[in-house]
């Protein structure tokens, strides 16, 4: 007995054919990639800072250096303390500038102390880990901050690369007059030198890519801030550590 043979109509052919084939899979939109800048984070090294507190010490020429010091420091210790109301934290420019600048004084104020230059702190004992403790930002009584956040882009720092400009026809100096001068200078002319020294290796060896290291900005700005606290104590009168 031959086969039964089923006859399909044409039309229900292609229905029963386009059932049978899988769905096409839905083209994935392309999007186009956005370039992301590079975020620079603070560079802190891990270390101990000994805490004190200010003085001024008897003796005339360090008591003037002293006073500029602590002054430069103190007002960048409340600069940081606004830009924290702000919001500030170590991933905000401003708050990296001006906290490398308080720590490159706060370092040079120790090992001036250390080298007996002048005495421009009294040692308490204790330790601070990495960075000293920035008091708490300042809120308003109803809990809210006194300055508001969007009051961060009334602080604009300059690039790294830009800053190191800013004093480039200094020269370092040693002066013959004033006791501690002499000393103190040769010491803050020695960092600064030194620093400057380093970031014209880093760009040598790294060509432009290095202004978005961390490392770079960092030391370019503890540098800046050493360079106007030296402009400052030539304006006060103090030492002239520069012409």
């Amino acid at each position: 007995m031959a086969p039964e043979i089923e006859l399909i109509p044409p039309e229900e052919q292609i229905v029963r054919k386009k059932a049978e084939e899988k769905p096409p899979k839905p083209v994935k939109p392309i999007v186009p990639k956005i370039r992301k800048e590079p975020r620079i984070l603070a560079f802190i090294p891990e270390r101990e800072r000994r805490v004190g507190v200010p003085i001024i010490p008897g003796e005339p020429c360090c008591a003037k250096t002293c006073e500029t010091l602590n002054n430069e420091i103190d007002r960048k210790t409340n600069i940081l303390n606004t830009l924290v109301s702000m919001g500030g934290t170590y991933e905000s420019k401003p708050y990296r500038f001006i906290l490398y600048g308080k720590e490159a004084l706060e370092d040079h104020r120790q090992d001036i102390k250390d080298k007996n230059i002048c005495g421009c702190i009294e040692e308490t004992g204790a330790v601070s880990i990495m960075v000293p403790l920035i008091r708490a930002a300042e809120v308003a009584k109803d809990g809210k901050l006194a300055v508001p956040p969007g009051a961060m882009a009334m602080f604009r720092p300059r690039h790294p690369e830009v800053v190191r400009e800013i004093h480039l026809k200094e020269k370092s100096i040693i002066p013959t007059e004033n006791a501690c001068c002499p000393k103190s200078c040769e010491l803050l002319n020695k960092e600064i030198d030194k620093n400057n020294d380093i970031l014209d290796s880093m760009e040598l060896r790294g060509g432009p890519a290095v202004y978005k290291s961390s490392r770079y900005e960092a030391l370019s700005y503890r540098t800046f801030h050493l360079q106007e606290y030296r402009d400052e104590l030539k304006r006060k009168g103090s030492c002239k550590c520069i012409e």
